[in-house]
């Protein structure tokens, strides 16, 4: 080889200048193709051009904050799908506006992001709430949160400099949103309607009677009645209709899954007395002299580390097995994340019950540790909906963690494509193991690796049998009902001759049986009669959600308002001030004496300045329900164009992208 290249040295010394030369010369065009590539104008906004650059950055950044603060892009901005054009037209009014800062404004945003997320984490998750009790653990939280952005928007291919530029962006958004919600401004006249509008009250005395409290005196329905009761309601979703009775039941699965539990591989670790010596000679500052003292520590130390790199040979074994069982797959032509199964996959797919064996003999081989079986648990033989999954032993109440973001179980599991429900952050279908993911209970630290068996969607049971129970109930309180409806003038005339007492005493029931024989009977139970209630437009000083409906308390409101507010209350009328109302949705009825009206006095004008502002934000933020800073306003507000197409709503985007993709622009 040496003399071949000896004696043709002169002709490879040619080729490699030749080549130098091209790279010379052709590099500076290529690099300067890149540059035009980049430069090349997608869309004109006001006039102004957006490059390819510009869009593939706002896209970038749009994909990066959607990750991290879900909460900001979809709930304050209303942005879905991940819209660039949207979030680039939001941008525009903000610098226009001149609400958007520097790097360090984004930078001083980042903690502030971090503690909402936190907060709103805190609310959904029970034991999160739990653990963090305090403010320091509280700062710690959020510090780590924070911490995690820039991972994050590197994940998105965004610097720490443009990580920060991208949350100085939204935090100009923010503002620009901000200022137009709370810039209301009011009239003396539009205060003072609006006070009175909302603060007029009445004083009521008022007793509820439930019709569950009749329900035992329904006969026990037919075969034929129960059938017709529901065919009407099995269409419809518990706690909407008319009645709020429905047999609609949510989304649900059918699921597998393996647990590797932490404490169960730590009690099969021994450790050698030499490692823990070892240990402790290494680090004499960390320990102290005091060797006995300090062994607990140590060994708890390195079982901690040991049962860390079991639990990732572990994780490295199952993906490698759930890719080997796989891999003959193809991808979806819709959608590459997943995959197409074949006919026969139910026989042939990947189970929990083989990789747990490999799992052991992996471990055992690696790590020299022989750890017991993973257990494995299936729940095949029942559907479970989101609220029956958060149940679950365990796995329930455990997390997906990506970054610094963290899923509870129940909110990934029905990410599953199946179901057609929002797209999750990794990929899930049904029969095909979850093996480069795994869920973990923040208090143990087990993990679980999930197979979702079998989904169905929103549906009507099968059969009455499966909920023979709640249907015979809701039969009977239904028929109670219409009979307590029926009744209404007649109980309306008993309470005022007899007042609200008369009431409560006709549907009192006889209490339990005393404990001791001979022993004083307990008084009977009767409906509570509630005392010098105020109500007002928007509410109900009690709570009580039998009488708490706008039709209720505006029939109050209208009645009480025809009695002179200074009139001795003794002196009103109690038959124009007694009324007998119905709740369809709660199937209750009320019965209610007006004590007196209580109509807004100038002092409490005076001191409801708050309020009535705040009540004045709310009303106009809802009458902009349809959103001032929604996409389609913001194509309507600015020149938006795609070539020579101009842009007036979403569809014609939709349109114009869908062209311009086709036509390779």
């Amino acid at each position: 080889m040496i003399k071949i290249l000896r004696k043709h040295r002169s002709w490879f010394m040619a080729g490699f200048l030749v080549l130098l030369m091209m790279t010379w010369l052709i590099g500076p065009a290529f690099e300067k193709i890149g540059r035009s590539a980049s430069n090349y104008t997608v869309a004109k906004l006001d006039g102004m051009s957006i490059r390819a650059l510009d869009a593939n950055r706002s896209a970038r950044e749009l994909a990066a904050l959607e990750a991290f603060a879900p909460f900001l892009i979809r709930g304050a901005f209303g942005i879905a799908d991940r819209d660039a054009t949207h979030w680039t037209l939001l941008v525009h009014e903000a610098e226009q506006a001149g609400l958007v800062a520097d790097e360090g404004d984004g930078a001083a945003f980042l903690p502030e992001l971090a503690e909402t997320y936190v907060q709103i984490e805190m609310q959904r998750d029970f034991r999160l709430a739990m653990q963090i009790r305090d403010e320091k653990t509280f700062r710690e939280v959020v510090d780590r949160i924070a911490a995690g952005a820039e991972a994050r928007f590197r994940e998105h291919h965004l610097a720490k400099p443009e990580m920060d530029m991208a949350l100085a962006r939204a935090r100009g958004v923010f503002r620009l949103l901000s200022s137009y919600r709370q810039s209301i401004r009011l009239s003396d006249r539009a205060a003072a309607a609006i006070a009175k509008r909302d603060q007029d009250a009445a004083i009521v005395d008022h007793v509820s009677i439930p019709a569950s409290r009749l329900a035992d005196t329904v006969p026990e329905p037919t075969d034929e009645q129960l059938l017709a009761h529901f065919e009407r309601f099995k269409s419809t979703r518990p706690g909407e209709g008319q009645f709020g009775i429905g047999y609609l039941l949510p989304p649900r699965v059918r699921i597998e899954f393996m647990k590797l539990s932490r404490a169960a591989i730590e009690a099969k670790i021994d450790l050698d007395p030499i490692e823990v010596s070892k240990r402790f000679k290494e680090n004499p500052t960390k320990y102290g002299s005091d060797f006995a003292a300090a062994r607990p520590n140590i060994e708890r130390e390195l079982k901690a580390d040991k049962v860390n790199r079991i639990l990732e040979d572990a994780r490295s074994t199952i993906q490698a097995e759930v890719v080997k069982g796989s891999r003959r797959l193809d991808p979806d032509p819709k959608d590459p994340r997943y995959r197409v199964l074949p006919a026969d996959w139910q026989q042939t797919r990947p189970k929990f019950e083989s990789i747990a064996q490999v799992v052991v003999d992996q471990v055992q081989r690696t790590q020299g540790v022989a750890i017991d079986r993973p257990e494995i648990v299936i729940h095949a033989a029942n559907w479970l909906t989101q609220n029956e999954l958060a149940a679950l032993p365990g796995i329930g109440m455990s997390v997906l963690r990506q970054g610094s973001i963290e899923v509870p179980f129940p909110e990934a599991v029905f990410w599953c494509r199946e179901l057609g429900g929002e797209r999750g952050i990794i990929p899930i279908q049904t029969l095909l193991p979850i093996g480069d993911a795994f869920f973990s209970d923040r208090i143990t630290g087990d993990r679980y690796y999930l197979t979702v068996l079998q989904t169905r969607g929103e549906s009507a049971p099968d059969s009455i049998d499966e909920r023979r129970e709640q249907i015979v109930k809701d039969y009977r309180e239904l028929v109670a009902y219409e009979q307590l409806k029926s009744q209404l003038d007649t109980l309306r005339a008993k309470a005022v001759a007899g007042g609200l007492d008369a009431i409560a005493d006709a549907y009192a029931k006889p209490g339990p049986a005393p404990a001791t024989p001979g022993a004083e009977p307990p008084p009977p139970d009767k409906p509570t009669i509630h005392r010098l209630t105020r109500l007002n437009r928007n509410a109900v000083s009690t709570g009580d959600q039998d009488l708490n409906t706008d039709d209720n308390r505006a029939r109050v409101l209208a009645a009480a308002a025809a009695f002179d507010p200074v009139k001795p209350w003794s002196e009103i009328d109690a038959d124009r001030a007694t009324l007998a109302l119905s709740n369809d949705a709660r199937r209750s009825i009320s019965i209610v004496r007006i004590v007196a009206p209580s109509p807004l006095t100038v002092e409490a004008f005076r001191s409801q300045d708050d309020y009535t502002v705040g009540a004045a934000y709310r009303a106009a933020n809802a009458d902009d329900a349809g959103g001032s800073f929604s996409l389609a306003a913001l194509l309507q507000r600015h020149e938006y164009k795609i070539g020579d197409r101009r842009i007036n709503k979403p569809e014609d985007l939709r349109t114009a992208e869908d062209d311009s993709e086709r036509s390779g622009g």
